[in-house]
C-alpha cells in the first residue's frame, strides 16, 4: 500500500508538470484497489485459522467470534487507506477521488468474483469432465477393436482390400452413405456424453454460510456512512450496486452452486452489532472531517482552535443522542405487524382449546358407549349374577366350580367335600323307623 501512495505521488507530480495526461492519475488508485480485493481473502484466511486455533466449544460462540476476526480485519484491509489520506495527509480531494476510485473497483471486482468467475469455472470444469468421459469412451471401443482385429485372418484382410475396390468404383454412394453415418454416431455419441442435471449439480460447490454476503454489506456500508462528507454520491452509487447484486445473487446460487438449505434463525446477531458500532464510528469520523476541512472556522470566522474542537465534541454527541433515541423509537418490529402476530396466536390457541374440547368430549362419548355396552352384556341371561345360597345349602360340585370363577363364594364347599361330621351328627339325630311306627 506505501508502494503505491509512492506511486500516487509520482504520477501526480508528473501531471503537475504536464509530463503525462490527467487519467493516469487513476492508474495508482485501481491498483489499491485490486490490491485490496486480492489481500482480502488473505486475511479471511488469517482469521479463520486464527478462530480454529482457539477451539470453541459451542458453534454459536465459533461464529460469532469469527465474525469479530473478520470484521476487525477487513476493516482495517479497506479503510486504512482511507483514513491515512484524510487524517494523516488531510486532502480532501484527493480523498474524494482515492474513495470514489476505491468503492467503484471493490463493486465492479466483487460482481466480477461472485458471479463471472464462478460461472467460467463451473462451464470448464463441465467441458474437462465431458471430454474425459469421452475419451474414455473412445479407448474402450479402441481397445475392443483392437483385440477384433487379433482374432481376424489374412482372409478377412483380402476381402477388406476387394470391398475397397468395390467401393472406389462406388465412391459417390459410399461418400453419401459415410456423411449419414457419421452424422447418426454423432448424434448417439452427443447423446451419450451429454450429462443429465442432477449430474451436474453435484459437482457443483456447495454454499457454505452467508458470511461473505453480509461481510460485503458491512464493507459497502461503511464506504458510505464513514467518509459521506468527503463522497456524498457513494449512496447513490451503492443503490445502484445492490440493484445488479439482486441478480448477480440469484445468477449465482441458480448456476454455479448446489441449491442451499434455509435456516431459521431469530435475528442477524453478531452483524447486528457490527452494523451498530460501524454507524458509531462514521459518526465520529464525520465530524473529524468537519474539523480537519476548516468549514467550521468558514462559519465562524476568527474561533480559536479550542473552541473547535469543543463544537465539533458538542455537535458529535447530539448526533449520537438523536441517533440512539431514533433507534429506540423505532421498534424492531412494526406495530402493524405486532398485531398480526397477536391475531396469529390467539387463533391458534382458540384452535387448540377447541380441538382439545373435541377430544374430551370423544372421550367421554366413548366411555358412555363402552360403559353402556358392558351394562347391557352384564344384563343378559348368561351373564346374571349367582345369588347367595340360602343357609343350611350347599352347592352341587358344577356351579362351585362357576361360582369360584367369579371369586364370590370361595368358601363353600361341594356335596362331595362336605364335613363327615355333619353327616353322623344328622345320622344320629335321626330315629330308626320302628321307633317312629311305635
Amino acid at each position: 500500500m506505501l508502494s503505491i501512495f509512492e506511486l500516487q505521488e509520482y504520477v501526480n507530480k508528473k501531471i503537475d508538470e504536464e509530463q503525462i495526461p490527467g487519467w493516469v492519475s487513476l492508474v495508482p488508485k485501481v491498483l489499491l484497489g485490486i490490491c485490496i480485493n486480492i489481500t482480502e481473502d488473505f486475511y479471511k484466511k488469517i482469521a479463520k485459522w486464527l478462530n480454529d486455533m482457539e477451539n470453541y466449544r459451542l458453534q454459536e460462540t465459533y461464529e460469532n467470534h469469527l465474525i469479530i476476526k473478520l470484521v476487525v480485519v477487513q476493516f482495517i484491509n479497506n479503510f486504512l487507506s482511507l483514513f491515512y489520506v484524510a487524517f494523516y495527509l488531510q486532502d480532501m480531494a484527493r480523498l474524494r477521488a482515492t474513495l470514489a476510485t476505491l468503492f467503484i473497483t471493490k463493486q465492479i471486482i466483487g460482481n466480477a468474483k461472485e458471479a463471472i468467475l464462478p460461472y467460467i469455472m463451473e462451464k470448464v470444469k463441465m467441458y474437462h469432465m465431458t471430454y474425459k468421459m469421452a475419451e474414455e469412451n473412445i479407448n474402450l471401443d479402441e481397445d475392443s477393436e483392437d483385440n477384433e482385429n487379433l482374432n481376424e485372418g489374412q482372409d478377412e484382410i483380402d476381402q477388406k482390400n476387394e470391398q475397397h475396390e468395390q467401393k472406389d468404383e462406388h465412391s459417390e454412394l459410399f461418400n453419401a452413405r459415410k456423411k449419414s453415418t457419421f452424422h447418426s454416431l454423432k448424434k448417439n455419441e452427443s447423446e451419450m456424453f451429454t450429462l443429465t442435471q442432477a449430474e451436474v449439480e453435484s459437482c457443483m460447490k456447495t454454499y457454505e454460510d452467508t458470511f461473505d454476503d453480509y461481510l460485503e454489506m458491512l464493507i459497502q456500508f461503511g464506504y458510505v456512512i464513514l467518509f459521506s462528507s468527503a463522497f456524498p454520491l457513494a449512496g447513490i452509487c451503492a443503490l445502484l450496486n445492490n440493484l445488479v447484486e439482486i441478480r448477480t445473487d440469484a445468477f449465482k446460487l441458480c448456476t454455479s452452486l448446489q441449491r442451499p438449505f434455509g435456516q431459521r434463525v431469530e435475528n442477524i446477531g453478531t452483524w447486528q452489532d457490527a452494523m451498530e458500532l460501524m454507524g458509531v464510528i462514521g459518526v465520529l469520523v464525520n465530524f473529524g472531517l468537519l474539523g480537519i476541512s476548516g468549514q467550521i472556522e468558514h462559519a465562524f470566522p476568527g474561533v480559536s482552535t479550542a473552541n473547535v474542537i469543543m463544537i465539533i465534541v458538542v455537535l458529535e454527541h447530539i448526533t449520537l443522542a438523536c441517533k440512539f433515541a431514533i433507534a429506540y423509537a423505532i421498534p424492531d418490529i412494526p406495530h402493524w405487524v405486532s398485531l398480526q402476530m397477536a391475531k396469529l396466536e390467539f387463533n391458534r390457541r382458540e384452535a387448540l382449546k377447541k380441538l382439545d374440547q373435541a377430544v374430551l368430549a370423544s372421550a367421554k362419548e366413548n366411555k358412555e358407549k363402552i360403559t353402556k355396552t358392558h351394562e347391557e352384556h352384564c344384563s343378559s341371561p348368561t351373564m346374571k349374577e349367582l345369588k347367595k345360597p340360602e343357609p343350611g345349602k350347599v352347592w352341587p360340585t358344577a356351579m362351585t366350580e362357576t361360582a369360584a370363577n367369579f371369586k364370590l363364594y370361595a368358601g363353600l364347599r361341594p356335596v362331595d367335600e362336605v364335613d363327615k361330621d355333619y353327616l353322623n351328627e344328622d345320622f344320629q339325630n335321626s330315629k330308626p323307623l320302628d321307633e317312629k311306627k311305635g
